[in-house]
């Protein structure tokens, strides 16, 4: 395992950060809002340091399949359309 402050040389796999959160007795978690989105880790205090790095691993060294970023970016632009049109409907 590497010590706080030491970077992987490779991404972890979904599974990985899974089982590495669950190995800390934490919670990994997101929610989306029209403006942001959010990821955050729930642990107690004496596991922030190997959280903060497991949740910095997913922004620093994710990889992303291609065909699976152009499915969510299709996910992505209807949920903007359905958002946009239930603002119109409500201005009505």
């Amino acid at each position: 395992m590497s010590k706080a402050g030491d970077w992987k040389e490779q991404a972890r796999s979904a599974f990985e950060i899974s089982s590495d959160i669950d190995n800390l007795g934490a919670q990994i978690n997101a929610f989306t809002s029209k403006e942001f989105t959010c990821y955050y880790v729930k642990s107690i205090g004496e596991h922030f340091a190997k959280s903060f790095e497991i949740l910095s691993d997913i922004f620093v060294n994710s990889v992303y399949d291609e065909e699976e970023l152009v499915k969510e970016r299709g996910v992505v632009l209807e949920e903007i359309n359905v958002s946009e049109n239930t603002e119109k409907n409500q201005r009505l």
